[in-house]
């Protein structure tokens, strides 16, 4: 997901939803590990305090491998990763037979 779409999705959709509901000011905004980009930095700033919001962008610091994420995005990218590339990869051909 573009920073752009992800933008969107929460101006239009997530944040409407909270404040309907009144629970954006109780909430704890938990980021994966993913880049965001200054438009939605921007956003979650405006609408979460440093206080309240968890991602490597932010100042409070939160367990890298937190059970409160995806345990896709904390073990299995890695260890896809470490598998994939633990001889060298010198084409695509060699890339994709490594992922198979």
């Amino acid at each position: 997901m573009t920073a752009a779409r992800l933008e969107t999705k929460l101006r239009r959709l997530v944040i409407p939803d909270f404040q309907q509901r009144g629970i954006l000011d109780t909430l704890i905004f938990i980021k994966d590990r993913a880049l965001i980009g200054k438009c939605v930095k921007q956003l979650l700033k405006q609408h979460f305090t440093d206080d309240w919001v968890r991602c490597r962008h932010f100042p409070i610091s939160w367990p890298s491998r937190s059970p409160d994420f995806n345990p896709g995005d904390f073990w299995l990218w890695d260890y896809r990763k470490t598998t994939v590339y633990c001889d060298k990869i010198n084409n695509l051909v060699e890339l994709k037979n490594a992922i198979h």
